[in-house]
């Protein structure tokens, strides 16, 4: 019997769409992703797309640096487009322009990310030449005052000072240059490091006697300063405390113990020390680059000084302090009573003339 055509015809397509669902997953199988370019999702993610329909998300990728938008904001661009805003972060700023009581000043801040500067002005300096404010380091209570018509810096109180990472860190930093003299006054005990660094008009320095530390380079860079005593009260120097000043004349009262490392290294205009009795120890290179020193007066005995400790680095001292003074032009006074007793006792001794023959 012969099957009907439309039967034969039935078949076929069945064969053939059995066919074709067998192969269809296979291909799904092997398909390659092949995605575009990232595209804005939503405020918080991105996504690309495959020719197959397939998608894929990802959160945005804000890596890289941030570059100024306007006055206010930066920006980083995602890989979608996306922009993300954030406001400036500005540093402390940069003084560029001293105010004085005439013309106002001007100080640059920069973000610290993206670079951006941004310039502010200082305002004038006040009508009234005196300035004050504390000072002191915890509890203590330490204040300053400046008079910039006399020039005149005080610090006052009770305790110690606080100390300062530089001299423009100091609160009477916008003031230095009219500074003149310093007085410390008594009942102040420590003066922190940086003091009065950098002021270059200062000339004369007054310190009571109580005081018993003295900071790292308090008086660094201060040029035209010539001479200076410290109290017998001080039981600590900084390092560098007349660095690169110009001071050519040192006191060191009585009670004075120890000149700690480094304290006065690269004093390089100094030429004349006098040095107290009370005197025990000299650290290493307490006067380490002070290559101008030239005389040099020890208050105590011959006997006396051969008990002071000194450490090395400190030939610029002791080669003026040796008999004879091993440097040339050094001028060294150690127990001068002693000397001027000698020179009477040779002077009187009977002079013996040899007879001619």
């Amino acid at each position: 019997m012969t099957k009907p055509p439309y039967f034969v015809a039935s078949l076929f397509l069945f064969t053939l769409l059995c066919a074709v669902l067998m192969i269809l997953p296979t291909a799904a199988e092997t398909h390659t992703h092949a995605y575009g370019d990232w595209e804005l999702y939503r405020a918080d993610a991105h996504q690309k797309k495959c020719e197959c329909g397939d998608v894929v998300y990802a959160p945005h990728d804000y890596s890289g640096k941030w570059v100024s938008y306007d006055a206010n904001r930066h920006r980083k661009i995602c890989v979608c487009g996306r922009i993300e805003y954030e406001f400036h972060t500005w540093d402390a700023g940069k003084v560029t322009i001293e105010p004085t009581k005439t013309t106002i000043g001007e100080k640059i801040h920069t973000c610290l990310d993206c670079g951006e500067t941004k310039t502010m002005r200082i305002d004038r300096l006040q009508a009234n030449s005196f300035f004050f404010g504390t000072c002191g380091a915890g509890e203590s209570d330490v204040r300053w005052s400046v008079d910039t018509d006399s020039g005149l810096l005080e610090i006052s109180g009770s305790g110690n000072m606080k100390s300062y990472a530089s001299a423009k860190a100091i609160p009477w930093n916008l003031y230095r240059k009219f500074v003149k003299s310093v007085v410390i006054e008594s009942g102040v005990t420590g003066i922190g490091a940086y003091a009065f660094a950098g002021c270059e008009a200062l000339t004369s320095v007054t310190i009571a006697d109580g005081v018993e530390t003295l900071g790292a380079k308090i008086f660094s860079g201060c040029t035209a300063l010539r001479q200076i005593t410290f109290p017998g009260s001080v039981k600590q120097f900084g390092v560098g405390i007349l660095a690169n000043s110009g001071v050519t004349h040192i006191a060191f009262e009585e009670g004075i113990e120890t000149i700690d490392f480094k304290s006065f290294q690269d004093c390089k205009v100094l030429t004349t020390i006098t040095l107290p009795k009370s005197l025990k120890h000299i650290e290493g290179d307490a006067f380490a680059g002070c290559d101008a020193l030239m005389d040099v007066h020890y208050v105590g005995t011959s006997e006396e000084w051969k008990a002071v400790l000194v450490d090395g680095g400190n030939d610029a001292l002791t080669n003026c302090l040796r008999f004879p003074a091993q440097k040339k032009g050094c001028r060294s006074h150690i127990d001068a009573s002693a000397v001027i007793l000698l020179t009477v006792l040779v002077s009187a001794l009977p002079v013996f003339k040899k007879k001619k023959n």
